[in-house]
């Protein structure tokens, strides 16, 4: 059928009516109406990924979707912040972070295409957890002193891991060497399984190793706890003093996990997602499902705070860097 100009110009006019129409109707869609995806930059089953599946089943119920938690790992974390970065800002694509997270602008000041608090939003800094130093188990010391001044006695041949630049693991280890002028070397490794193996067969000589994986091998005499980085004892190895009594207050450093969205995702979607984290936090089977993992809740704090307490994180590791001298790129 042949339509004449002016009729074609109508329907031309009412289809783009129609279009906008349509448009209108998606863009004031309610938040959530399909999966949400939480992306973690860090293989399966680490503490980040675990710590976020405590909330997920209850989070969901909450906002009536599910949450598909996928791993992105690789190139310290980039693989999966990257994907998140260049994400639609829209609520429905989610990354967990941690300590490597905030510490990558000192790492890669060059190459780096996103900052933690610039190009994201924290939504919720959600858990926490404690780690020890460990040596092994026959090496002659019992004290962060006692091994300071082996190091000294034994010194350019000391070595601790790095398995991922730029996480607690890693950095605490280096404001230990930097504040006890002990000259140890930072020994890179793909994984911390690795680094924990020769850790207990003597091939390196500390590592800083959170609870869930240190517990067991202390148990085991297959390591030996000098101090726990916190400024309380733990109440299961209550015989290990703190880094306090050890006289490093410095040291008194934890691991948290933290929630986060693209800069731009509507502030009602975040405060949402916010106020239900910080509710799960008190529930009780939240809160055994993350002593299991040995993941301490962390206080409820609002996206604001929680996003300057990130910022805080990005200053803090980023002058352990620069004061380590620490360069990748």
């Amino acid at each position: 059928m042949e339509h004449k100009p002016g009729q074609a110009a109508a329907l031309l006019v009412c289809a783009a009516l129609a279009l906008g129409a349509a448009g209108m109707a998606q863009a004031q869609e309610p938040w959530p109406s399909r999966p949400i995806h939480v992306v973690v930059p860090a293989p399966a089953g680490g503490q980040l990924d675990l710590a976020m599946r405590a909330f997920a089943d209850k989070l969901s119920a909450a906002l009536g979707q599910p949450l598909v938690i996928e791993s992105k790992p690789g190139a310290d974390g980039h693989i999966g912040v990257d994907y998140v970065h260049a994400s639609q800002p829209d609520g429905y694509t989610w990354l967990l972070g941690s300590v490597p997270f905030t510490a990558q602008p000192a790492l890669y000041p060059k190459t780096l295409k996103w900052h933690p608090t610039r190009d994201f939003q924290a939504v919720s800094v959600y858990g926490t957890t404690k780690f020890f130093y460990v040596v092994p188990y026959d090496l002659p010391v019992d004290s962060l002193q006692a091994f300071i001044d082996y190091a000294h006695a034994h010194e350019g041949t000391i070595s601790y891991p790095a398995a991922v630049r730029g996480s607690v693991v890693h950095l605490s280890t280096e404001i230990f060497n930097q504040a006890t002028h002990a000259g140890m070397q930072m020994i890179p490794y793909a994984g911390q399984p690795p680094a924990i193996t020769d850790l207990v067969g003597g091939r390196l000589h500390i590592m800083a190793l959170s609870k869930p994986l240190a517990e067991p091998l202390i148990m085991k005499r297959r390591i030996k706890a000098l101090a726990v980085m916190d400024t309380v004892r733990d109440g299961e190895l209550p015989n290990v003093p703190t880094v306090l009594e050890a006289g490093f207050p410095q040291l008194a450093l934890k691991s948290w996990y933290g929630l986060f969205v693209p800069a731009r995702t509507p502030r009602a979607v975040v405060d949402r997602v916010n106020a239900e984290m910080n509710r799960l936090m008190k529930d009780p089977d939240v809160v055994r499902r993350l002593s299991v993992i040995n993941v301490d809740p962390a206080a409820p704090m609002d996206a604001g705070r929680s996003q300057a307490f990130v910022q805080s994180e990005v200053d803090r590791w980023g002058g352990v860097i620069r004061d380590a001298r620490v360069q990748i790129e």
